[in-house]
């Protein structure tokens, strides 16, 4: 059985965008993607570019604008791939989980002491 990694030698891979492959997913397989789900998309992409090639600054109300797009994208993924593929709400459910932020925030504190003592190691 082929996996998505299993690529023939020698073979050049071609590296997609997110918007290709939202493209792909509407051409090939003859489907459409509600308008705001796609325009939900687009936005999240937009501003990935501009925090990976820019220097940004945001404020509050732009934060909560971002912050809504995250959780509509993904609510309505999630709606839209089990729709296509049946049993993707149960697989996602059973990998969920969520931390208290007591739970989070003792999270943060052992991750800040791991490269603490990575830093220090380095040191020495």
């Amino acid at each position: 059985m082929h996996g998505v990694f299993d690529v023939e030698k020698g073979k050049k891979l071609k590296t997609i965008t997110l918007i290709e492959a939202l493209e792909r997913v509407k051409y090939i397989y003859e489907t459409t993607i509600s308008e705001d789900l796609e325009g939900a998309v687009r936005y999240l992409n937009d501003y990935r570019n501009m925090i990976t090639h820019h220097s940004i600054s945001i404020d509050s109300s732009e934060v909560d604008i971002l912050i809504s797009n995250i959780k509509f994208t993904y609510q309505n993924s999630i709606v839209f791939f089990d729709k296509h593929l049946p049993g993707t709400l149960e697989i996602i459910d059973q990998e969920i989980f969520e931390l208290t932020k007591e739970e989070y925030k003792e999270h943060q504190r052992d991750m800040e002491d791991y490269y603490h003592e990575v830093a220090m190691s380095k040191i020495t």
